[in-house]
């Protein structure tokens, strides 16, 4: 089971695990609830995963959800209108489009699941139910993967989900404490 702080809090972080020999990351978001229930939101490609070089690819393992020293309370960053990958005609490259999901972060079996400590940005962290970021989460989540969205490693990824995501809740875009492409790419306007 994921640790938590036994004092109640709920929090909304983003996450980052190291990717390939490069050192480049794979943003994704946790939220825990008062309760100490924790939901991964993040993104990926549909297809061919498995054909991306092996320095773009990467899987943790694991069990930890303990925070690294670059947490942030108040988080900045610039978004840009780099190409939002939006595909014509259906056509989404190699890799297919970018999928997001929303799901339980319960263990081994759960996307992106480490006992690393590995870099975070906390957005908040307060005493007020996780229900309603869970919420606008989910719903940016789901306009992103009704967009058609080409999947592109360094631009249009999951790092570009992430952050434009944590921002279309209502938090600062924040600024990655890594080195993580995309994560300051447009996905376009999914927040209304």
């Amino acid at each position: 089971v994921a640790s938590y702080d036994p004092s109640g809090a709920a929090t909304v972080e983003v996450r980052y695990n190291k990717l390939g020999p490069l050192g480049h990351h794979h943003a994704y978001i946790i939220v825990t609830d008062t309760d100490g229930t924790q939901t991964v939101v993040r993104a990926g490609p549909t297809d061919g995963a498995s054909s991306l070089p092996s320095a773009l690819t990467g899987a943790s393992s694991g069990s930890s959800t303990q925070r690294s020293s670059s947490r942030s309370s108040k988080s900045s960053g610039s978004s840009n209108s780099s190409s939002p990958g939006c595909a014509t005609n259906g056509e989404t490259g190699p890799w297919g489009r970018l999928h997001a999901v929303v799901r339980p972060y319960t263990g081994p079996d759960s996307p992106d699941w480490t006992t690393d400590i590995v870099p975070s940005v906390t957005l908040i962290e307060n005493d007020l139910p996780a229900a309603p970021y869970i919420e606008r989460l989910s719903n940016f989540a789901s306009k992103v993967n009704s967009s058609n969205i080409a999947y592109n490693p360094l631009s249009t990824n999951s790092n570009a989900f992430a952050h434009q995501a944590v921002e279309s809740a209502g938090f600062g875009r924040p600024r990655a404490p890594v080195w993580s492409p995309g994560s300051s790419t447009n996905l376009g306007r999914h927040d209304n």
